[in-house]
């Protein structure tokens, strides 16, 4: 070989290895950083998911009183006030729930106010209620805007399934991170008819993608934007007398086309749940509703 063109081949073998070095650091980097905002993001979902399902108890709930005191027995002298307008047996109402400056049962703390709109009774096709939030906090994460829950008539054997629709529903942290979603799911309680037990008796199961529609996220961390669509590859399953999603697996795509999945086991309760996006899988410690 000349040496002029054994000079070449050095400079680029050199180059080369320097982009390839340069290349393989930046998607080390971007695997640690992309699982490292993805857990913390994951986390408060798995949260939000959860206080979801207790809130849907609440919305189905055949006696709202019983069952509120039910997630603030445990405390003395802490229990949550419920009003009515116009009455609590005519329809359109609107329910009151308040946890007034904090009710603490079970490490949870409630405070503030949620307003539940009914239509008509939920067991009845067309029926909907609408929740929107007054300076209400968990555990110190604000929540805002509104979550419509409609029967649509569909039926899934002697279950009703219920559309779960957010509309810029948006949890905050203390620090100003927050997650907003907005989308569709699919609801369906375990039940022996049309009239509900209730709360927490029963199981729920929720679905997207070919069964109902996907979630659209946008999670903010200190300054740093992501959003993905979250599609439900396999039912989440919320069992009685379970704090934590007890199985089924989400699916999360993000802007640049990659994909982290979100396996909540195999129907354990318990608070353990697995990531995996860019070939990293990280354990996953689930916070409780």
């Amino acid at each position: 070989m000349k040496p002029k063109n054994f000079l070449k081949v050095l400079i680029f073998c050199a180059s080369f290895s320097f982009v390839f070095t340069a290349c393989q650091k930046e998607i080390s980097q971007k695997k640690e950083t992309a699982n490292s905002v993805d857990e913390a993001s994951l986390k408060g979902i798995s949260s939000f998911s959860s206080e979801e399902m207790n809130h849907i108890g609440l919305i189905l709930s055949s006696d709202l009183a019983k069952d509120v005191t039910t997630l603030d027995a445990a405390s003395a002298g802490c229990s949550a006030v419920i009003t009515y307008s116009p009455a609590p047996d005519v329809y359109p109402r609107t329910a009151t729930i308040d946890w007034g400056t904090g009710c603490t049962n079970g490490g949870v703390t409630r405070s503030g106010k949620m307003h539940i709109y009914y239509t008509g009774n939920l067991s009845v096709l067309g029926s909907k209620s609408v929740t929107t939030y007054d300076n209400y906090y968990i555990n110190g994460i604000k929540f805002e805007g509104k979550l419509r829950f409609a029967n649509n008539g569909e039926l899934e054997g002697d279950k009703i399934v219920y559309r779960l629709t957010y509309k810029d529903k948006k949890t905050i942290q203390e620090n100003g991170d927050y997650i907003n979603i907005n989308g569709h799911a699919r609801v369906i309680k375990k039940t022996g008819g049309a009239g509900f037990p209730g709360f927490p008796d029963g199981n729920f199961r929720e679905t997207t993608g070919a069964e109902g529609y996907p979630l659209t996220y946008t999670y903010s961390t200190g300054g740093v934007i992501t959003q993905y669509i979250l599609n439900i590859t396999s039912p989440l399953i919320y069992n009685e007398g379970c704090a934590w999603i007890t199985k089924g697996v989400s699916q999360y795509t993000y802007g640049d086309g990659s994909i982290g999945v979100l396996d909540y086991g195999t129907g354990g309760c318990d608070d353990q749940a697995t990531y995996t996006r860019y070939g990293v899988t990280t354990p996953i410690t689930l916070t409780p509703h």
